[in-house]
């Protein structure tokens, strides 16, 4: 691979967060404070940051070690890099522990062999990402401990919570924030959409918490009803969530799909929709309207739409927030990246109308029904389990 740059990991993260959550700011800091370190120390830190950008808290050993190897070091140079950045205080390592035993005899050394084919494989984070994520796991356990914990699951429409630690954007870092604040109540109710992809930061707050409930006496509640979205997208964004994409037929115009052959008509649609359409026929302007594309770049790209001056969003950027009308704009180019956690967040960041430019062909019934959200190495579950 080729190697990676301070900038081209910066950019990388611009584009998997959206906006700046917490845990993107930490791994920003993070390659700065290694550019004053050797630049084998530094790479380290942007192989970590570069997979925090796709939201792992942790790598594996070997990976790690691979990807400085595919950068051009030899397998001990990235070895000594690794054990520098360790010093350092730039990384953490997790299950390295070294043996005391300084003369080992030949059946010890085949017994340590044995054992080390059986122990799991080190991982190493970044520092902070790393004490981010065992503050979580020791704040939610504390909580358990002192406190009544709920974790009520809500979808789209469904009545949220009064006073609920919104988990649904948290990366680690922001997670360990608001678990802070929880600290001292007597009845916490943690509030996720287990429908959702994972945050644009590290971690995944939700899948890690939903996995491991039973396990360590998290209650988990699903929400339902008495929400203030209309009843034909909630419908809709329900059908989604659970992998199916039915034909919409809506006389109350609450859900309109509107064809387009490609990236271009998908962005002229959209403006027409943005400028016309909806002002007219359903008095929605200006703050109401968003705009929302997979994709930042392309012909129905986020950064082609706000060129046309429409109110632009990437589905990252978009999560946490909701607009009266929204327009999900799918051009043929998303097709790579479409999934059902995706289409679900652009869908349900509508509340009263929801156009959909509709480009994707075939895709976005495929990727709804079979694509669900990509895996990211966390140690959540483990410090959860361990602590329990």
């Amino acid at each position: 691979m080729p190697a990676l740059t301070s900038d081209s990991v910066r950019e990388v993260l611009a584009l998997a967060g959206g906006e700046q959550t917490p845990g993107t700011a930490t791994l920003l800091h993070a390659l700065d404070a290694a550019e004053h370190e050797t630049a084998q120390v530094a790479a380290v830190v942007r192989c970590l940051a570069r997979a925090g950008a796709d939201g792992h808290t942790v790598l594996p050993l070997g990976l790690l070690t691979e990807m400085l190897v595919g950068q051009g070091a030899s397998a001990e140079q990235s070895a000594a890099a690794i054990a520098g950045a360790v010093d350092l205080g730039h990384v953490l390592a997790f299950g390295a522990e070294e043996s005391g035993d300084d003369h080992p005899d030949a059946d010890a050394d085949a017994d340590a062999e044995a054992e080390a084919r059986r122990a799991p494989e080190p991982l190493l984070s970044l520092a902070e990402i790393g004490m981010a994520e065992e503050a979580v796991a020791e704040g939610l356990l504390s909580l358990l401990a002192t406190a009544e914990v709920v974790f009520a699951d809500v979808p789209h429409g469904a009545t949220v919570p009064a006073g609920a630690v919104d988990l649904r954007n948290a990366d680690v870092v922001a997670a360990a924030v608001l678990l802070e604040r929880a600290a001292d109540a007597s009845r916490v109710v943690l509030l996720g959409d287990s429908g959702l992809p994972a945050p644009g930061g590290p971690g995944q707050l939700v899948a890690d918490l939903l996995a491991v409930a039973p396990e360590i006496g998290l209650r988990v509640e699903t929400a339902s009803g008495g929400g203030t979205v209309g009843a034909v997208i909630t419908a809709l964004c329900g059908a989604v969530r659970a992998g199916t994409l039915a034909p919409v037929d809506d006389p109350t115009r609450e859900v309109v799909v509107v064809r387009a052959a490609d990236g271009a008509e998908a962005a002229h649609r959209a403006g027409q929709l943005v400028t016309d359409s909806l002002p007219r026929a359903l008095g929605l302007s200006g703050d109401d309207v968003a705009v929302v594309s997979p994709l930042r770049r392309g012909p129905g790209g986020v950064d082609a739409l706000r060129a046309a001056g429409l109110p632009a969003f990437t589905a990252r950027a978009a999560m946490g927030r909701t607009w009266p009308g929204v327009v999900a704009v799918l051009p043929p180019e998303a097709c790579g990246v479409l999934s059902r956690p995706l289409v679900y967040a652009m869908f349900t960041r509508a509340t009263r109308h929801l156009s959909i430019v509709h480009a994707a062909g075939p895709v976005l019934v495929r990727a709804v029904r079979e694509t669900g959200a990509r895996p990211r190495r966390t140690r959540l579950p483990d410090l959860l389990r361990g602590g329990s």
